[in-house]
C-alpha cells in the first residue's frame, strides 16, 4: 500500500464490538446516564497490525522539552525508508492507555468518534458505580451504526465535491484573529467583533475527512450554523473572522449540509 492507502485504512470506522462506551454523566435519581463512544486499545493495535504489519509500527515513549513523559506511535514509511512518529502532546499521568489512544487519534485512528453523538441510556448500580443495562446495547449499536453511516457518507460526498471543485477554488491566505470568549445563550459581546465588515466568526472547528474541516459559525445577528470547508495550506482555527463567504446548500444521502466554496479573512 502507498501512503494515501495506509492513511485511508487507518481512518476507517471500527465495528461496534470494538467500541467501549464510557459513562460521562450520571444523574442521581432517574436511572439514566450519558455515554460516549471510545476505542479499546487492543482494537487500535489490531488496526495497526492489519494496516502496516506487526513489524511496521511501534509504541514510543519520550519526553517533551519540559521533561514530561509523552507517548507516541511510529509507523515505518517504506517510501522514504524511515520511521515517522506522531506524539500525543498531553503528558502521561498514569499507566492507563489513554495516551496511546490519543496518539492513535493523531494518526487518524478513531478520530471520527469525536463526531459520534453521546447517547442517553438506562443504567443500573454495580457496587459503588453504575453500568449500562444489557438491554441498552442493541439501541447503542443501532445509533452507532447510523452515526457512522452519516459521518462517512458526508465525508465521502464532501471529498468528491471538493476534489471536483479544487481546480476552481482559489487558495485563501488566512489571517487569524484572537479568539474571544463567548457569552452564554449563544450570543456574543459586540466588543468581540472587529470593526471591519465580516460575515461569520469561527466558534469551533474539527477535521472531517481527508481534505476538509467542519466549522461551527456565528453570524453578527447571533445565528449559529455549521458548514464544511476545504482545508487549504493552513487549517482554519477558532477565532477567525470570515468575510465575502460563498456558501452552497448541498443535499447528501443523509440530509442537507452547508459547503463554503470561497471566503476571505476579515
Amino acid at each position: 500500500m502507498n501512503q494515501e492507502e495506509i492513511i485511508k485504512q487507518l481512518r476507517e470506522p471500527f465495528d461496534f464490538k470494538d467500541i467501549v462506551w464510557e459513562l460521562q454523566h450520571i444523574p442521581q435519581e432517574d436511572g439514566w446516564g450519558r455515554v460516549v463512544a471510545c476505542l479499546d486499545a487492543r482494537a487500535i493495535q489490531k488496526r495497526l497490525d492489519d494496516t502496516v504489519g506487526t513489524f511496521g509500527w511501534k509504541n514510543v515513549n519520550s519526553t517533551d522539552p519540559g521533561a514530561t513523559p509523552i507517548c507516541g506511535i511510529s509507523i515505518f514509511n517504506t517510501e522514504s525508508n524511515e520511521w515517522v512518529t506522531k506524539f500525543d502532546s498531553e503528558p502521561i499521568l498514569d499507566r492507563s492507555r489513554n495516551s496511546f489512544k490519543r496518539a492513535a487519534c493523531i494518526w487518524g485512528i478513531g478520530r471520527y468518534l469525536h463526531q459520534v453523538d453521546d447517547i442517553e441510556v438506562e443504567i443500573e448500580p454495580n457496587g459503588e458505580s453504575f453500568v449500562i443495562k444489557p438491554s441498552q446495547f442493541s439501541r447503542l449499536e443501532a445509533e452507532y451504526r447510523q452515526d457512522v453511516a452519516k459521518i462517512f457518507s458526508t465525508i465521502s460526498e464532501l471529498d468528491e465535491t471538493l476534489s471536483n471543485d479544487s481546480a476552481n477554488q482559489p487558495s485563501t491566505a488566512l489571517k487569524l484573529q484572537a479568539e474571544s470568549d463567548d457569552v452564554p445563550n449563544g450570543t456574543e459581546s459586540e466588543d468581540a467583533w472587529p470593526n471591519a465588515s465580516f460575515d461569520y466568526k469561527v466558534r469551533s472547528c474539527k477535521p472531517s475527512g481527508k481534505n476538509s474541516q467542519l466549522l461551527e459559525l456565528i453570524a453578527q445577528d447571533g445565528e449559529i450554523l455549521t458548514a464544511y470547508v476545504k482545508t487549504g495550506e493552513q487549517a482554519i482555527e477558532a477565532g477567525l473572522f470570515m468575510q465575502n463567504v460563498c456558501m452552497e446548500k448541498k443535499v447528501g444521502n443523509y440530509g442537507p449540509y452547508n459547503l463554503i466554496t470561497s471566503y476571505g479573512a476579515a
